[in-house]
């Protein structure tokens, strides 16, 4: 069977399971087994005993390896976030903590050490843009407030979704090493956009609709992370994707969020999840502090 084939098959056993209820189990145990070898793969001695150089083919041949990796579980993440009901919550969230167990701390370069959350990332954006196409907020709830174990935080746990955006922080510019990002302002967002649009927009045929659930996604990840951290940093930010040299634009991606949220006030649906302490007040609060963060931002 063709390469094709088998992710056509792969995707239809899991929409048919998705479908009824009473194949949870099958469900599970069947993205589960897909997860098991996409872990293997990442994790094994020969991926980690065949470092590239640190230079721009070896940039991309590692981004390539965990893509490869990758190849049955984002379909299969993909279609969780757009299908998937409250009782696959509990999926997705296996799916983010396993791969996020196996970044145990090691020694060698930053740039592959941080790029090891680079799975985590990709399937986060996924999973969102999935989830946006069809407002599907119980799975958009697991994205932003999924927790890990850290020993970096006082309370011992740590927003999975703060810990990926700044492990990605750190090797931004590395992206730029990428020829076809060399100039770009946020090169790993640029990446991530043209790798996933081919395969979002061929399950869920989204069109030119991928660019706008691409950027709103970003939006709340970068406002949710604002939010999460600003205690700690005692500031408000967090590092800004593609929307942010638009939102001086016309149909900026940030700006309609806020305008969207000032509409809906208390029934916005990112506070009907929990977020932003589920307060009108406090969203527009970090919304406030992140434009003037990407107004002092050269974007040039």
């Amino acid at each position: 069977m063709s390469k094709a084939k088998e992710e056509e098959s792969a995707e239809s056993t899991i929409k048919s399971f998705l479908g009824d209820p009473r194949d949870r189990i099958r469900l599970d145990d069947y993205v589960t087994e897909i997860l098991r070898k996409a872990l293997e793969a990442i994790t094994s001695g020969a991926f980690w005993n065949s470092l590239p150089e640190l230079n721009a083919d070896g940039i991309q041949r590692r981004l390539t390896q965990y893509e490869q990796s990758l190849s049955d579980l984002l379909p299969a993440i993909i279609l969780l976030g757009r299908w998937g009901q409250s009782d696959q919550v509990i999926l997705l969230e296996k799916i983010l903590l396993r791969l996020a167990d196996a970044n145990k701390p090691s020694g060698g370069l930053v740039v592959w050490q941080s790029m090891r959350w680079y799975p985590n990332c990709v399937l986060m954006y996924a999973a969102g843009i999935a989830a946006l196409s069809a407002r599907n907020y119980p799975m958009l709830e697991a994205l932003f407030r999924t927790q890990i174990a850290s020993q970096r935080s006082l309370t011992g746990r740590d927003s999975l979704m703060v810990r990926v955006l700044n492990e990605m922080g750190e090797i931004n510019d590395s992206f730029k090493a990428l020829p076809a990002h060399n100039r770009h302002h946020v090169p790993r967002s640029e990446y991530i956009f043209n790798n996933l649009q081919p395969h979002l927009d061929r399950i869920l045929f989204l069109g030119e609709r991928y660019e706008c659930l691409f950027d709103e996604f970003e939006v709340m990840s970068a406002l949710v992370c604002a939010d999460v951290t600003s205690k700690e940093r005692g500031r408000i930010w967090a590092m800004p994707g593609r929307f942010g040299y638009k939102f001086r634009s016309s149909g900026s991606p940030i700006q309609m969020l806020i305008a969207d949220a000032e509409s809906a006030g208390e029934d916005m649906p990112l506070l009907k999840i929990g977020l932003f302490g589920s307060s009108a007040t406090r969203f527009h609060e970090v919304a406030k502090g992140y434009l003037e963060l990407l107004s002092g931002m050269n974007w040039h």
